[in-house]
């Protein structure tokens, strides 16, 4: 009975520390996701102009390199036809296409006295950091769950480079070298719109390491203690600076006593040296959730069913305010104990 209890709340844990997402995955701007990450495509055209393409990992994006080169056409179209007709005013300073599909596709601006008066500080500190002209142009596809994002000094001439700017090939030219592709969350490519080619690249990998506690209270079979531990945790960042993946060893000092009255009796400590290997199922995202397996061996300062026991725990951490473990302990007499042990978080 009681290890149907024990597994009915660690599953009722589980169960409610999951999230899910019902939504499309956007990338930035416009109801797009911050805690996404992804990975981006510089054009860098004559001028200093600058068409930056975001939301598909390369490997996907030289597989849209095609439909890219339609969109571009179309978009051009439409621009033309919106400044032509007055929908478009030429000092706009931020202009937005949206494309659904070939039937269902708008421009929309921000007139110029609103964009003069607003501040946006991330936007400010982006146009520094890349050098980015004042003029913005975004294109929203949603089909493809791309954006992209157009700079240039001068909304004129916008029509006229892109015309003689083949996207297809920037595409396939910046995502060609597989190692890049692979391990880059930016690439420069730049061109004369004549020649492309790839100027650099940017990623955040690295391998790390790190010491850091645990506290936390757990339940092995009818008896509960609460928990101390350290870890030494070694992590391979990948290119977007989070880790897929971490393995670490650990010691955690389990504190059992027994109350009546008032009084403390049968106190024992009880220690676990373990190895633990966890993956990160939101490693594109900026909050980790972690899963994995840990094992090793349990020795107590009192001979009872617990010293010299083999243990084995599923882990999962940052998919609720309390990471939790589901144990199985083996003792000397190859009895069985479950229990569950609820950590805080670091």
């Amino acid at each position: 009975m009681k290890i149907k209890i024990i597994l009915a709340l660690a599953l009722s844990w589980f169960c409610l520390n999951q999230k899910v997402l019902a939504q499309a995955q956007w990338y930035v701007d416009v109801d797009f996701p911050e805690d996404v990450y992804f990975d981006t495509l510089h054009i860098i055209l004559p001028g200093n102009d600058k068409v930056l393409l975001l939301g598909k990992e390369f490997k996907e994006l030289s597989l849209f390199a095609d439909h890219a080169e339609a969109l571009k056409t179309t978009f051009i179209a439409d621009l033309k036809a919106a400044y032509a007709s007055g929908k478009l005013s030429a000092d706009a300073q931020e202009v937005y296409y949206f494309y659904k599909n070939a039937a269902q596709r708008r421009v929309k601006a921000e007139a110029a006295e609103y964009t003069e008066k607003r501040v946006d500080v991330a936007q400010e500190m982006l146009r520094m950091d890349l050098l980015l002209p004042k003029h913005k142009f975004v294109i929203l596809d949603m089909e493809n769950k791309m954006e992209w994002q157009l700079y240039v000094n001068n909304p004129d001439s916008l029509a006229y480079k892109l015309e003689n700017t083949n996207i297809k090939q920037a595409i396939e030219v910046g995502t060609a070298n597989k190692k890049y592709r692979r391990q880059s969350t930016q690439l420069w490519v730049k061109t004369d719109s004549s020649a492309y080619s790839l100027s650099h690249f940017q990623h955040k990998r690295q391998l790390s390491f790190s010491v850091g506690p645990t506290v936390g209270l757990s339940v092995f079979g009818s008896k509960m203690a609460p928990n101390l531990g350290i870890w030494a945790m070694f992590q391979h960042q990948g290119k977007y600076g989070t880790s897929p993946y971490k393995f670490g060893l650990g010691l955690t000092e389990y504190i059992f006593a027994d109350f009546d009255e008032g009084k403390i009796s049968n106190y024992q400590e009880t220690r676990a040296i373990e190895a633990m290997l966890m993956f990160n199922t939101g490693w594109r995202s900026k909050n980790a959730k972690w899963f994995g397996l840990q094992g090793g061996i349990i020795q107590s300062s009192k001979e009872n069913e617990l010293h010299n026991a083999t243990k084995f725990s599923v882990i999962s951490n940052g998919n609720g305010p309390l990471g939790w473990t589901f144990d199985i302990i083996t003792t000397r007499s190859n009895k069985l104990v479950y229990g569950v042990t609820l950590n805080l978080p670091f």
